[in-house]
């Protein structure tokens, strides 16, 4: 954990100081070795947060984009049960930042916890064949035009693709994370059509940490159900062409890719 609790405020973690878990109130001691990054730790072996993961340095960076009494919140639901979200704003949107594999059933509970406004950031580059698979879907995929957007789509993606097949159908937003590896430097919005059918939205991470600090991430929300809808409800020719009029939405048009071919 980044922060505990000393004297009913948030502290990271140094050496020497003590602090309390925001979830369950138990002791913890603070972890400042030269391998990991510093955190808390529960003096007991087992967290009390079973949803909980061991942070990476991509977990932190982006948790401190974002402001400090967001972060780490407490969500308690009516049967009492209680979880720590990553980010929470203050427009009520949780953001999960899902570095290991995660298992489908708990996927699903986590969905139905922090529903109706959950959004999942994916790192895409924990494994490198995700990378590879990737890049070789933007090679052989079909474009579907925007006014200034480019989504990218292909039969049967669901199979072509590990991490699309994790995720594909999830509940929630999907947004899968790159970091900066050329060519993939945008989140990558995943919407799941059918098993058939799978878009890919490239959005700039700056336009969504924006929308998200400014409270205005509901008018991006609305563009995006939209997009769905539309994109769902066509029956026609994959290579049909769409004209969407976004005012609200300043989405980054993604590089052209080498080699690619246009519609």
């Amino acid at each position: 954990m980044k922060y505990a609790l000393l004297d009913g405020k948030k502290i990271i973690a140094k050496p020497g100081l003590m602090g309390h878990c925001p979830s369950c109130g138990s002791e913890l001691i603070p972890r400042c070795g030269n391998i990991k990054i510093h955190h808390w730790a529960h003096k007991s072996a087992k967290m009390c947060d079973n949803w909980w993961e061991n942070e990476t340095q991509w977990h932190r960076d982006w948790k401190n984009l974002f402001p400090n009494e967001w972060q780490e919140v407490v969500q308690i639901a009516d049967d009492g049960e209680k979880h720590i979200a990553d980010v929470k704003t203050t427009e009520g949107w949780v953001v999960e930042f899902q570095h290991s594999y995660l298992k489908h059933e708990e996927r699903e509970s986590r969905n139905k916890f922090y529903n109706p406004k959950f959004i999942w950031i994916v790192d895409g580059g924990r494994r490198k064949r995700d990378i590879k698979q990737f890049l070789k879907i933007l090679d052989i995929q079909n474009i579907v035009r925007y006014q200034e957007i480019e989504l990218f789509t292909n039969d049967n993606l669901l199979n072509r693709n590990t991490l699309i097949e994790e995720w594909g159908f999830s509940k929630g937003l999907v947004f899968f994370d790159f970091g900066k590896y050329e060519k993939l430097q945008d989140l990558w919005l995943l919407v799941t059509h059918s098993d058939l059918k799978t878009y890919l939205v490239p959005i700039a991470k700056e336009q969504v940490v924006q929308y998200l600090l400014e409270g205005n991430f509901e008018k991006l929300n609305q563009v995006i159900l939209s997009l769905e809808k539309i994109l769902i409800g066509d029956n026609r020719d994959r290579k049909t062409r769409y004209t969407v009029h976004l005012d609200y939405a300043r989405m980054r048009k993604i590089q052209r890719i080498k080699g690619r071919n246009r519609l």
